[in-house]
């Protein structure tokens, strides 16, 4: 009887698990509808302002979000890729990923973070360098991925015509090129957090570095200076943990 009675519960379990995964995918193929038809109006008349819309977007939508927990973290880094995929109109991926891998705002925004909000926030960066890490590996992924299969996503485009379409994009070593970039930027920040002696800015640089550690620091010299930097903090800083 009780071997009935539990193999009843599982198998309720089971259907109620089921019956939520339908409504999640109803749910999920309703608001990506939405989204698809609402896509042109969202940043109109934002044609040559990119740099203000990447701020604005990193500023009041993704930093304020990424930061709440593990899983909007993991939200922002898909709602990044939705709006590349779906070829938004005006918006630059490549842009936005500029203005988020900048020296002095990962540095201040490392400092400002919680310890949990750090953990978040490493969450997000790993996703982007992980996506990018594989741009990085294969030209022709990059090129099927950043360009779009019919080579209409202007994410990753230099120039646009008249009509708003990609004329020119960024080619595969330019990008290569700019990752290199990013990834020194980001260790430049760890590093001035790392070595400042403040308290937080430590704490919360180790945490970022434990969510990254898959995919970051992934250049030799980038690495041997974070080890630098972590042998001096185990060997000169008093405080206990």
């Amino acid at each position: 009887q009780r071997k009935e009675r539990e193999k009843k519960q599982i198998t309720q379990l089971q259907d109620r698990i089921l019956e939520e995964n339908k409504a999640h995918l109803k749910a999920y193929g309703q608001t990506r509808t939405k989204l698809q038809k609402e896509k042109d109006r969202w940043f109109a008349g934002m044609r040559g302002k990119h740099d203000s819309l990447n701020v604005a977007l990193l500023e009041q939508c993704f930093l304020p979000r990424l930061l709440l927990s593990p899983i909007d973290a993991f939200y922002c880094f898909k709602m990044l890729k939705f709006l590349h995929t779906t070829g938004r109109p005006n918006f630059r991926t490549v842009g936005l990923l500029d203005q988020l891998f900048r020296e002095q705002r990962l540095t201040a925004l490392i400092f400002q973070c919680t310890s949990r909000e750090a953990d978040n926030l490493g969450r997000f960066l790993n996703e982007v360098l992980r996506d990018l890490g594989r741009w990085h590996a294969d030209k022709a992924v990059y090129e099927k991925e950043a360009f779009g299969t019919k080579k209409d996503l202007p994410g990753f485009a230099k120039n646009v015509d008249s009509d708003g379409k990609p004329a020119i994009y960024l080619e595969y070593e330019d990008f290569r090129r700019l990752l290199y970039k990013w990834h020194r930027l980001f260790s430049s920040a760890l590093k001035t957090c790392l070595n400042g002696g403040e308290y937080m800015h430590i704490r919360n640089a180790i945490s970022v570095l434990k969510a990254v550690v898959q995919n970051f620091p992934s250049v030799n010299w980038i690495g041997r200076d974070m080890l630098t930097s972590m042998n001096s903090l185990s060997q000169n800083d008093e405080r206990d943990d």
